[in-house]
């Protein structure tokens, strides 16, 4: 069973023709079922996509599963450190020609093919599979605002632990004001990297993996290639966005990033806690002195409760409690009860307890 895995791409499963993939019903998979359907009927298009993929479940089923054909080749990133410039300049040119046919589809608003909202994989809490805690507004102005809370705690620990309400909105809606516009909204695949395109014979033979696709803003997936990816990220797009977007060069497009970046700093310094204890698929503890018993795919099927510090009086949640309470009593006879049950702690908890965002101080 793939969703009691913690694997997410699919095409690891098996070496055969096809392969099936299951998964909780947490609107990745379908999304990716919905907008390849959209691609493959749309008159002479080029997009290289998987040549089959047939759903075996209805939409509200909490268990989605769905065949899928595998395309001949390998990921990208497993050779692309022993390819020519020639190759490398090869495959560069494919995924222009992709990228180009796929920015002719736009939408007045973001949001998914079947016109659902989208899962914020942008901004804040970017996982490496929906749902995530908040979905993109239908204007930039919805977007931000709630982002807002998060934001006001993200500045007031950039400014000292500030309390000071009036220096965190004036910062709060300088960022707003200064914040790139999201229109035209464009067809994104939204996690475009060398482990998403497989490749044979210098070929790109399918872009897999479209689980965060849809309208996005028109500068997210450029700015998504830029800083979600490493050095065979920066060089497998090196030079391909001036031919996708020929009116805005690198130096214009870096002017667009630094309106983001104010944003995206004050989310990632905001002290925020995801409860993960109404999560399904966490193994019942073995006794008392254990207990937990382990974790299974439990990021996924409903998003986190996404928690912000009250930076205003400078309080933060106890988040370890839950673990303490999950034990079962039926279980404690196993256990040696002479041993104390100590409360876990950052370090001895498991990663799931003990989340914590870039700027928490420790």
């Amino acid at each position: 069973m793939n969703y009691a895995r913690p694997v997410v791409g699919l095409r690891t499963i098996n070496s055969g023709p096809t392969f099936p993939g299951d998964q909780p019903n947490d609107g990745g998979l379908g999304n990716e079922y919905t907008t390849w359907k959209f691609l493959r009927e749309q008159p002479g298009l080029n997009i290289p996509l998987v040549k089959e993929m047939k759903r075996f479940t209805d939409p509200e089923d909490p268990i989605q599963f769905t065949l899928i054909s595998r395309a001949p080749g390998v990921e990208l990133a497993s050779i692309w450190y022993t390819l020519s410039p020639e190759q490398k300049s090869g495959y560069r040119d494919q995924l222009v020609n992709v990228l180009k046919q796929l920015r002719q589809y736009t939408s007045p608003s973001p949001q998914k093919i079947n016109g659902d909202k989208l899962d914020d994989g942008v901004l804040i809490c970017r996982t490496i599979h929906p749902p995530t805690c908040f979905k993109i507004g239908s204007t930039d102005e919805e977007w931000l605002e709630d982002l807002s809370e998060t934001m006001r705690a993200g500045i007031s620990a950039q400014y000292g632990d500030s309390q000071d309400e009036g220096l965190v909105e004036k910062k709060l809606q300088e960022m707003k004001d200064n914040f790139p516009s999201g229109a035209p909204y464009t067809l994104t695949h939204g996690d475009l990297n060398l482990t998403n395109i497989i490749v044979k014979d210098d070929k790109i033979q399918a872009i897999i993996d479209w689980e965060q696709s849809g309208y996005c803003p028109w500068w997210a997936e450029r700015y998504l290639s830029k800083v979600a990816g490493g050095a065979y990220m920066n060089e497998l797009f090196e030079g391909v966005w001036e031919k996708v977007q020929p009116e805005i060069s690198d130096s214009a497009f870096a002017l667009i990033i630094e309106k983001i970046v104010p944003v995206r700093k004050a989310l990632s310094r905001a002290r925020v806690w995801h409860d993960h204890q109404r999560h399904g698929f966490l193994r019942p503890p073995f006794c008392k002195c254990k207990p937990i018993g382990g974790i299974i795919r439990a990021q996924f099927l409903e998003p986190f409760t996404h928690t912000v510090a009250d930076w205003r009086n400078q309080s933060e949640p106890d988040t370890m409690d839950w673990i303490v309470n999950v034990r079962d009593p039926k279980v404690d006879e196993k256990c040696d009860q002479s041993t104390p049950t100590p409360k876990p702690s950052p370090a001895s908890a498991p990663w799931f307890a003990t989340e914590v965002p870039p700027g928490k101080k420790e």
